[in-house]
């Protein structure tokens, strides 16, 4: 059953309000940011139905090595989510370093809510790990998520991805791109095409973004390897599927 959302608020908003002030020690760990993008995008895939949405989050240190993460979106009533209009995000993470790599693992709860009547089991968890480290003025980071097998999204779902950012010598823009790829089995449930809308595909990205102290603008390109006329034509599709050319802003506190 889908979340209700007074208590996922509940839950969400303090960690992400709790995190700008917590302890000294917390290091880069502990940090929060609201953002407006034109449109929510996440593995190549709209989550705010190719609308303009908000999106705040927040991580709050436990210790030197664990911390808890918190999101809240606003999705636009979204197809690919049984017409929710909210999404929430809880994700507890280890976190160390080895051999010049800052690596981490985890697992995030995906929860919904303001879903359609008779809009049920939309929410899933997935196991998180990542390694980045940086190379003179650019830093690399690989990451992998796995979904184990649920209801709530028709089989199982994975995603391998690897991501570059550049910082531009003598100015505040980083530039940055990435792709990756998504891969998992299909129950027979049409949720199956949730976040695999056309069986497994690839997806890439390019962007750039100019920081003003704790603001940041930027422009992102993407697109993904999806038959976008088949995954319009299902039915938790998107019509946005494909290249699509979006902007945000960001406000980190």
């Amino acid at each position: 059953m889908s979340l209700n959302p007074h208590y996922a608020l509940a839950v969400a908003l303090p960690l992400i309000l709790a995190s700008a002030p917590a302890c000294a020690q917390s290091m880069e760990q502990t940090g929060a940011s609201i953002e407006a993008t034109t449109d929510y995008r996440e593995d190549g895939l709209s989550w705010s139905d190719s609308a303009p949405a908000l999106r705040a989050e927040g991580t709050l240190a436990l210790s030197h090595d664990l911390s808890i993460s918190a999101s809240v979106a606003t999705l636009r009533g979204s197809r690919r989510h049984g017409g929710s209009d909210w999404g929430f995000t809880i994700a507890p993470r280890y976190s160390t370093s080895a051999a010049g790599w800052d690596l981490s693992a985890g697992i995030a709860g995906h929860l919904f809510a303001g879903a359609d009547d008779g809009a049920k089991n939309l929410d899933y968890v997935e196991l998180e790990g990542r390694a980045a480290r940086t190379l003179g003025p650019a830093q690399l980071a690989l990451s992998v998520s796995y979904a184990p097998s649920q209801d709530a999204i028709g089989g199982s779902y994975g995603h391998a991805g690897a991501d570059l950012g550049v910082g531009l010598p003598g100015t505040p823009i980083t530039a940055y791109a990435g792709g990756g790829y998504a891969f998992g089995n299909s129950n027979g449930d049409a949720r199956s095409t949730r976040l695999r809308p056309d069986g497994n595909y690839a997806n890439w990205y390019v962007g750039a973004e100019q920081s003003f102290g704790p603001i940041a603008v930027g422009v992102l390109y993407s697109d993904t390897s999806i038959d976008r006329h088949r995954a319009a034509a299902v039915e938790y599709g998107d019509k946005g599927t494909g290249e699509r050319l979006s902007a945000y802003a960001r406000v980190s506190l």
